[in-house]
């Protein structure tokens, strides 16, 4: 069996080190991915069990890939979640899952620092499910040790099957999986194909403060953004965001960070931890679903796909590639890998340009 994996980012790194331990062929199709150098977020704190389930199986891969690797791949942080009154209730629910899986989460009665500024929300403590990966190491390994050709794919239909083209030349191939992010829906469209993807840009920025907390990562569930440290604790120094961006085609807009998410993130960070400094700011493209989780499984004939993780790839990544692993193979998925599958979309029209109102990742 031989794989053509189109799209070797984050998804696509992770699932050819996949296949490769199960003995399976690959070849990449790509362009060289951005990813960040700095660690990315992989947090435990999910509102649905299979997401919650996933998270879990994924902390323990990338456990077993640093060791694999030789290399650091994990650091972990203790995390404050800030949620409002209306959501208090779903926080102690979960406290009863997250408990399952040895998460030490408690509702702190009185402010941890006097470094945030609430009103009326509660403060919700937690030591061990958080951590930053350093997912470059991971894409910068794969692209080192697996044979991908740096070029641009196309998709097309010979001999009742899908086929990559890269320029004039046809791999041969067995299987095709799509792994592109938001170049997926543009690739489905080669083949007069279409999924329930949405793509949408995605923004963040380092910001610079004096009260800022450089040792946690902070969840804001009110005024909705969240900061991270730096990979290394540099004092006063943060990584933000929100989800707050409306979708586009990616072919259409460049990547430069919009005025409108600086003075946004800028207001909404200066309200809980007076004044800061915006210093850089990076812009991707990111792809979600109409209920915001991810989508996998067989599109058309010998074509698969593993996409839609709106953001959340790190979080949930590995635990879901094994599942999608078994799909390839003909094997039997979990009851909770059947929760991500495309056909709960088969009987409704979801095709949609509007991003979900509530993003699954968060709570």
């Amino acid at each position: 069996m031989k794989i053509a994996i189109i799209g070797v980012g984050i998804i696509g790194s992770l699932l050819m080190l996949k296949l490769e331990e199960e003995g399976i062929e690959t070849i990449g199709v790509s362009l060289k991915s951005r990813t960040p150098w700095i660690g990315l977020i992989q947090s435990l704190l999910m509102k649905f069990p299979e997401d919650i389930e996933m998270a879990y199986r994924s902390r323990r891969l990338y456990e077993k890939l640093s060791r694999e690797l030789n290399q650091e791949l994990l650091r972990n942080y203790s995390s404050i979640t800030i949620v409002p009154n209306t959501k208090l209730n779903i926080i102690k629910n979960l406290m009863k899952t997250w408990s399952n899986y040895g998460i030490d989460v408690k509702l702190l009665n009185e402010n941890p620092t006097s470094l945030i500024i609430r009103d009326h929300e509660h403060l919700v403590y937690s030591r061990n499910s958080d951590a930053l990966v350093r997912i470059d190491k991971i894409v910068n390994y794969v692209w080192k040790h697996f044979k991908i050709i740096k070029k641009k794919a196309s998709l097309t239909f010979h001999n009742g099957k899908v086929c990559v083209k890269v320029n004039n030349d046809t791999l041969n191939t067995d299987y095709v999986v799509l792994c592109a992010g938001a170049g997926n829906r543009k690739l489905l469209k080669q083949l007069g194909l279409e999924l329930p993807l949405i793509t949408y840009k995605c923004q963040s920025c380092i910001l610079y403060g004096k009260r800022l907390i450089t040792d946690h990562i902070i969840y804001d569930y009110s005024l909705k953004f969240y900061t991270r440290p730096l990979w290394y604790r540099l004092p006063y120094i943060v990584i933000a965001g929100n989800g707050n961006t409306p979708p586009l085609d990616p072919d259409e807009n460049d990547l430069k960070i919009e005025d409108w998410f600086i003075k946004e993130i800028k207001e909404k960070i200066s309200k809980r931890f007076r004044k800061i400094h915006y210093i850089y700011g990076r812009a991707g493209f990111c792809e979600t679903t109409p209920d915001s989780k991810p989508l996998m499984g067989r599109v058309i004939h010998n074509l698969y796909i593993i996409g839609g993780f709106n953001g959340y790839g790190v979080e949930i990544g590995p635990g879901l590639i094994d599942e999608f692993t078994k799909i390839l193979l003909g094997k039997s998925i979990s009851s909770y890998g059947e929760k991500y599958l495309i056909s709960r979309f088969s009987n409704r029209n979801v095709l949609t340009s509007k991003l979900p109102e509530s993003e699954a990742h968060e709570l």
